[in-house]
C-alpha cells in the first residue's frame, strides 16, 4: 500500500515539474519576444530622430587649438557644422545669408 502511496507522489511530482518547466520555458520565449520588439522600437526611433549633419573643415592645415566649429542652420532647417581658424570666424558670420542662422561657436581644443 505504501508502496502505491510513494509512486502516485511521483506521478504527481513529474506532472507539476513538467508543467512547470513548460510553463517557464513559455514565459522565458514572451520576455525575449518582448525585449527584442522593444530594442527594434529603439532602434527605429534613433534612426528618425539622429539628424545627418554636414561637417566642412575649411582649414585643414591649422592645429585644432586655433579652430572654433561653428553649426549653422539654414532656412530649409538643415544644419551644417563648418571648421575654421578662429581668425575667419568674425567674417564668415559676417557674410552669412540673412536666413541662415548660428546655432553655436565651439572652440577646438
Amino acid at each position: 500500500m505504501r508502496e502505491k502511496n510513494i509512486n502516485g507522489f511521483l506521478n504527481v511530482l513529474v506532472i507539476i515539474l513538467t508543467v512547470a518547466v513548460l510553463f517557464l520555458a513559455g514565459f522565458t520565449f514572451f520576455l525575449l519576444k518582448k525585449v527584442n520588439t522593444v530594442k527594434t522600437f529603439k532602434s527605429s526611433v534613433n534612426s528618425q530622430i539622429t539628424p545627418t549633419m554636414k561637417m566642412t573643415d575649411m582649414s585643414p592645415n591649422v592645429p585644432n587649438d586655433q579652430k572654433t566649429a561653428v553649426v549653422i542652420m539654414h532656412s530649409d532647417s538643415s544644419r551644417e557644422e563648418i571648421i575654421m581658424a578662429n581668425t575667419l570666424v568674425d567674417s564668415y558670420v559676417k557674410n552669412l545669408d540673412a536666413d541662415t542662422k548660428v546655432i553655436s561657436e565651439t572652440p577646438l581644443k
